[in-house]
């Protein structure tokens, strides 16, 4: 009787754990399917399938700004065109590339390229690395998810949020004393850098989080 007691307990915890496999792989396939489809609209206005393009960058639109000067291009001489503010030379500043004459800061989003400077992935750059760090952990916590421990909450805030939000939050800082709009713009390399150290850190708080919940139940 024992032997079906325990039977029954094993069972009742192998659905849940399943249960969360299912998800863990759900949820992988979903941001590798994520992070890959933001390449699709440009490889489509490349060929020509500019509404196709045009429906693609529209789906992405709630969730990423798609501004060129921090996206990622593809068929053209540069993979980014980062405002002059950076202290790109001129010749590389995303200012070349658009030529419309609108406020850069608004038209920037709208403009996804040209056969000249390339087509923009439909998310940027910062994104991209928040959704790449995200799969990367969650592939690897598949494989090692019973020797990983959730980091603390605090962890989290300081080494996840706070790199970010500084970087990002300061751009939007009035430069008062000078004759520039703004005080700064990132780079792509901060805006990866913070991306990836906030998605790798927030799927590593919230993914063994389920894990420890589970064990707690055996």
């Amino acid at each position: 009787m024992s032997g079906s007691i325990l039977d029954g307990a094993g069972r009742g915890n192998i659905l849940p754990r399943r249960k969360r496999r299912i998800f863990l792989w759900l949820l992988l396939g979903g941001l590798i399917v994520l992070w890959f489809g933001a390449f699709v609209p440009p490889i489509l206005a490349r060929n020509g399938l500019h509404g196709a393009a045009r429906v693609g960058y529209w789906l992405y639109r709630p969730i990423c700004h798609e501004k060129g000067y921090r996206s990622v291009f593809l068929f053209g001489p540069q993979r980014v065109y980062p405002l002059a503010l950076t202290g790109a030379p001129a010749g590389m500043n995303y200012e070349r590339v658009l030529e419309s004459g609108e406020p850069i800061y608004r038209a920037a989003g709208e403009f996804y390229g040209n056969d000249r400077f390339g087509y923009k992935a439909a998310l940027c750059q910062r994104d991209l690395a928040i959704i790449g760090g995200m799969a990367i952990f969650t592939a690897g916590f598949l494989i090692f998810r019973r020797r990983i421990r959730p980091i603390p909450f605090w962890i989290w805030i300081f080494c996840g949020c706070a790199p970010m939000a500084i970087d990002g939050g300061s751009q939007f800082l009035p430069a008062f004393w000078t004759a520039q709009e703004r005080l700064r713009e990132s780079t792509w390399e901060l805006r990866v850098l913070t991306g990836l150290l906030f998605g790798v850190s927030t799927a590593w708080l919230a993914l063994p989080s389920l894990e420890k919940k589970d064990g707690s139940c055996h």
